[in-house]
């Protein structure tokens, strides 16, 4: 009798000694081939070496965010199964066929047992190492750099190690590339998703020197950047785009003021004059932000200008309104 590996969330390690394993419905492959099979249990046999055998801890370690145990059970030799790639159609064949058929190529394959397991069949569950195996791929070659939050989850362990990966490749070849305007936007805008997940945690150095750049649209999409950075790192240099000769870099450091240091935006924009007060109002308008009234508030009390006090009143006074009648 096959001797199959399941990997299954340590919190449920008791159940499962208990009651044996229980799978969940699933579909393999499509049209007349297709397999429905009410209780998929997935498995691996054992395999040549270690590694091979448990490769599927890290994979599923990227979605479970939990321990896993390894659950190894018995299954008669001509029990038939399902075995094949992973999210590619699977061969019907008995157990003990589906077993030698992964002896040559085993990675990125599973075995699909097509019923409950139950507590008698298990022969025991135990630990295993979780830094097994391979993520995204078992082919190296085929391995994404994605780091949007559906590859990569909150709190994944490879998601700063990518996003920095990311954010330091692409300020390298900007730095050492010819300086053409439209070659450093189109490089900048790899930038984005990586620094909206961690850009808090990331250096801005690298980046402060480019919102000098002589192209003011480089220049708005840096200050745009510095946004998603901490105060420590991006507020001298918002503060100083403030008196930027371009509209779009000044409307760009005060929506990144915002981001980064909320009502204190109006303590350096107050000194910089009508103008940006004024673009300061306008952005609160249409702003998420929680802090908006509070920050419009202090503009109505504390602006110099009549006509910004005025524009501040009207404009908090609107949202309001648009609050009473939802």
């Amino acid at each position: 009798m096959p001797r199959l590996l399941h990997l299954a969330p340590e919190p449920l390690r008791k159940r499962i000694e208990r009651s044996g394993l229980r799978g969940d419905p699933y579909r393999f492959g499509h049209g007349p081939d297709a397999h429905d099979v009410r209780e998929a249990v997935f498995a691996l046999p054992f395999l040549q070496d270690f590694s091979t055998t448990y490769q599927w801890v890290r994979e599923l370690r990227r979605w479970r965010r939990t321990r896993l145990v390894a659950v190894t059970f018995r299954v008669p030799d001509d029990e038939p199964v399902l075995v094949g790639p992973y999210s590619q159609p699977k061969q019907r064949l008995p157990a003990t066929q589906a077993v030698a058929s992964l002896a040559c190529d085993p990675w990125g394959n599973e075995i699909v047992v097509m019923r409950a397991v139950s507590a008698k069949a298990i022969v025991h569950v135990r630990a295993v190492r979780q830094d097994v195996g391979w993520e995204e791929s078992p082919n190296p070659k085929h391995r994404s750099a994605c780091v949007c939050p559906a590859c990569l989850l909150k709190g994944s362990p490879d998601l700063m190690r990518r996003c920095r990966a990311i954010y330091n490749r692409t300020l390298q070849r900007v730095h050492s590339g010819s300086g053409d305007a439209e070659d450093v936007r189109r490089e900048l805008r790899a930038l984005e998703l990586p620094l909206e997940r961690v850009g808090k945690r990331l250096p801005a150095k690298r980046l402060l020197s480019l919102s000098r750049h002589h192209d003011e649209r480089v220049r708005a999409m840096v200050t745009g950047f510095l946004g998603y950075f901490s105060k420590t790192e991006a507020l001298d240099a918002l503060i100083d785009r403030l008196s930027d000769r371009s509209p779009d870099v000044q409307r760009t450091s005060v929506q990144s003021l915002l981001a980064v240091v909320g009502e204190e935006t109006w303590n350096h924009v107050r000194p910089r004059g009508e103008a940006l007060q004024t673009l300061l109002v306008h952005e609160l308008e249409w702003s998420w932000m929680g802090r908006s009234r509070r920050i419009l508030a202090r503009i109505a009390g504390e602006a110099e200008s009549e006509e910004v006090r005025t524009l501040a009143a009207d404009v908090l006074q609107s949202m309001i309104e648009d609050d009473e009648n939802e």
